[in-house]
């Protein structure tokens, strides 16, 4: 114990007397904790956590799988949810569900509120007990006993102040009175964005069509059963389905997965990648941090000699070298850990996340634990280079020769690293490159829409309680069109139940003519409704026929608009305005008009047939918005246009006013925020590799001060000596590029679901990156090459 103290004195006492050096690499090291901090944080938070509820290892999501178009998770119908309920002995229990958004009144501004529409045993398979009530009994579910409803604890603290006396109160939700039956705990929320719950009630429709899939299935495996039995159970119940019911079920599985596993599929690779990323990051501050240790250990030679002269063992001398990379390691793990919380802090700023169960994120125990023990093991990776370095050096002859140094190993372990450090920031660089190529790709998309930054969104709802007939709707909006044509400076007003980029609703589609029987393979369609005008409004081209007008209304025939996706899949060789459609009720639509495609469903994805349907005929949901195009800026009509809809219904809350172009950009913010942050850490391993460059390079050039020194003495001239440095920094250079190539495309797989118009092994991206890497090579070995060729022959002779 009392040499481990002698060994912490001493190597704080020789950290103190280089200050320079101890900056550096405490500043290297605090960097690369920091990164890794902040981003496992997030990773341990939402990935390896494990579910805030009880054995949530037994909480599973059951998909229907329509096995003829390979769609692998589909939500199911309320016939197949009830015979599934009632019928497996490998899940105690199954809850449904269904999104919905609700317009809550009175206590406050008009509110639009996400939830959930769920089974009276919802709450029963998440096992938690509500803060305040006890959630619905198992008559909620019946028509006229439905109007109740559950809170999360943060709508009810922000709307209801926290009112202890909520329970039994009735509030107004979509302009009918619902009674308070429960209050849940803080950090419950499921789905992740759900904030009340109200029952689910299946309509006579519903209930008797199978091809209606709608509802999400939550279930909690029974005691002493496993994920493989409960899926070997569904297997067999969807082949009995298939059997008694071939028109909807036959083609179709029915399978079980963890609950966690569903909940984090959208962000898992994601934050896989950011993780690696971030791990490179901190394997080249070792890299770095190593090399600056070789370097001083090379000037310590002399130092060890001496005191290996003195009896001291070359054990003895490993352990000091190890104890101060442990204690340098430990200084920069306590600055790195602040720089975790402020870039944590920082990172859930630019882009909330939701860590399945509603647990805030933070760093708690185990966080810590992995900081430490990271940090712990950072120490001793970047120490093993001079700890080996020492074991090799030969302490005698370095005596003898009255000089410092590590010899030809020395210099082929400071050259390695170097290479391992250019590598690694090629892959991080390449993958940087490769995800702002893609954003770029995204953002070029043509949308089909001509000048959306002149367009203004405006989203509301209409309750059905306030609007209950299909009449009443078409009133509100025809009264909301006149009032929005009527501001300054609008050109065309417009409204649907859907605004791009938004997938909407599919429904099936027979072609006369094309398709002679009703089969579960027929082609599938996108469904939009929209007011006369909206083409004009949103700037989408007609291409053919002609566009809604105001005798498109119920009571006349009934008509449809396709886009030219729609033409291209299902009659390219006929022409689209002499056919019509139907869909699986029986309803028969003639097509007037084709328009432009529009990237409806999301940058980047192919655009799907839509078909686009009158609001005077078709009115699809309570969701709404309304598009206005202007000729000036469309900011300044964000007043006019609330004012419009709250002067016909004060009680109408807007859930988002922007521009179109907003919308659009706001659709790739996630792509967008990963390409920031991995250019960050990118740009940080740049900048450590350029470093890294620099140090051995000046070592080197100090090593080889005589050599460089006589070859000037012989004739030699500046401008060779500066090529002799340069040419050396790029022989390593040439090794870490092709390292990093290799790895690059090996690691390719890892991002390519999230590139768009850009593949992993794009050979411009790599070509690029690699000269930049030469770039910033030549650039760091610059200063140490000029100092050589500026080198007086006779004082570098006497240096030594």
């Amino acid at each position: 114990m009392d040499a481990l103290l002698q060994d912490l004195s001493y190597s704080i006492r020789t950290l103190v007397r280089r200050p320079l050096f101890t900056t550096l690499a405490l500043a290297t090291i605090a960097l690369g904790i920091g990164a890794n901090t902040a981003i496992f944080t997030v990773v341990h938070a939402v990935l390896l956590r494990p579910l805030p509820f009880p054995e949530p290892d037994r909480l599973v999501m059951v998909w229907e799988q329509d096995q003829t178009r390979g769609w692998d998770r589909v939500p199911g119908s309320a016939e197949d949810f009830l015979t599934l309920r009632d019928g497996t002995t490998a899940l105690e229990s199954l809850a449904g569900l269904s999104g919905a958004s609700f317009t809550l009144t009175r206590d406050g501004e008009p509110e639009q509120v996400q939830g959930a529409r769920v089974t009276s045993d919802f709450f029963d398979v998440f096992g938690v007990t509500p803060s305040l009530g006890s959630p619905f009994g198992p008559d909620a579910n019946v028509d006229g006993a439905h109007r109740r409803v559950v809170l999360s604890q943060d709508l009810w603290n922000r709307r209801y102040a926290g009112d202890p006396g909520i329970v039994g109160r009735a509030i107004e939700v979509d302009g009918e009175s619902f009674e308070v039956s429960a209050v849940m705990p803080a950090g419950f929320h499921f789905p992740s964005t759900a904030e009340m719950w109200t029952p689910v009630v299946f309509s006579e429709n519903q209930l008797q069509d199978r091809n209606w899939h709608f509802i999400l299935m939550v279930g909690r495996l029974a005691e002493g059963s496993s994920l493989a039995a409960a899926s070997d159970e569904l297997a067999v119940v969807a082949s009995r389905l298939a059997q008694d019911f071939p028109d909807s079920n036959e083609g179709w599985a029915l399978t079980a997965m963890p609950l966690h596993t569903e909940m984090t599929t959208a962000v898992r690779d994601t934050l896989w990648v950011l993780a690696g990323a971030v791990g490179f990051v901190l394997l080249i501050a070792c890299a770095n941090v190593a090399n600056l240790l070789l370097v001083r250990a090379a000037g310590r030679s002399r130092e060890f000699a001496l005191r290996a002269s003195l009896g001291a063992a070359r054990g003895r001398l490993v352990r000091q070298l190890l104890t101060e990379s442990v204690v340098l390691a430990g200084l920069g793990g306590l600055l790195g850990l602040g720089l975790g919380v402020a870039g944590l802090d920082l990172l859930l700023a630019m882009s909330p996340v939701i860590a399945p169960g509603g647990r805030p994120i933070g760093i708690d125990g185990l966080v810590l634990a992995v900081t430490a023990a990271g940090t712990l093991a950072t120490g001793l990776l970047f120490g093993a280079a001079p700890a080996w370095a020492a074991l090799k050096t030969d302490l005698q002859g370095t005596i003898r020769a009255g000089s410092g140094g590590q010899g030809e190993g020395g210099r082929r372990a400071r050259g390695a690293l170097v290479v391992a450090e250019i590598g690694l920031a090629v892959v991080l660089v390449t993958g940087a490159g490769l995800m702002i190529r893609s954003v770029r790709s995204l953002l070029d998309v043509d949308v089909g829409v001509r000048s959306p930054e002149q367009v203004m969104l405006a989203q509301f709802a209409l309750p059905q309680a306030a609007y209950p007939q299909f009449e009443d709707r078409v009133l509100f909006l025809d009264q909301l069109l006149e009032r929005a044509s009527g501001m300054p400076g609008v050109t065309h007003a417009a409204v649907t139940n859907l605004a791009p980029p938004a997938s909407g609703g599919q429904f099936h589609v027979r072609i006369e003519g094309v398709h002679d029987a009703w089969v579960m393979d027929l082609p599938v369609a996108r469904s939009r409704s929209v007011s006369p005008g909206y083409f004009d409004a949103m700037g989408v081209p007609l291409l053919r026929g002609r566009t809604f007008t105001a005798e498109d209304r119920v009571g006349t025939p009934q008509v449809a608009i396709v886009d030219q996706a729609f033409v291209d899949r299902h009659f390219p060789d006929l022409d689209p305005l002499t056919q019509q459609i139907r869909t699986l009720r029986d309803t028969t639509l003639q097509i007037v008009g084709v328009v432009g495609n529009v990237a409806n469903t999301g940058l980047g994805t192919e655009a799907e047939p839509t078909t686009y349907l009158p609001h005077r005929q078709f009115m699809m949901g309570g969701g709404m918005t309304l598009a206005v195009r202007t000729d000036g800026d469309p900011r300044t009509l964000a007043a006019p246009t609330r004012e419009a809809i709250w002067t016909q219904d004060p009680d109408l809350p807007l859930a988002g006013v922007g521009t179109l172009a907003d919308r659009l950009a706001d659709s790739v913010s996630q792509p967008r925020f990963n390409t920031t942050l991995l250019t960050v850490f990118a740009a940080l391993a740049l900048v450590l590799a350029a470093v890294g460059i620099y140090g051995v390079m000046a070592y080197a050039v100090s090593e080889r001060t005589r050599e460089m020194g006589l070859r000037m003495a012989l004739g030699a001239t500046g401008n060779s000596v500066r090529r002799l440095v340069l040419r050396n920094a790029l022989a390593l250079t040439a090794g870490g590029v092709a390292l990093g190539v290799v790895a690059s495309l090996a690691l390719g797989r890892f991002i390519a679901g999230a590139l768009y118009g850009v593949k992993p092994t794009d050979p411009l991206t790599l070509t690029v990156v690699s000269l930049l890497l030469v770039v910033v090579a030549l650039a760091a070995s610059y200063v140490p090459a000029l100092r050589a060729s500026r080198l007086d022959p006779q004082v570098a002779l006497r240096g030594d």
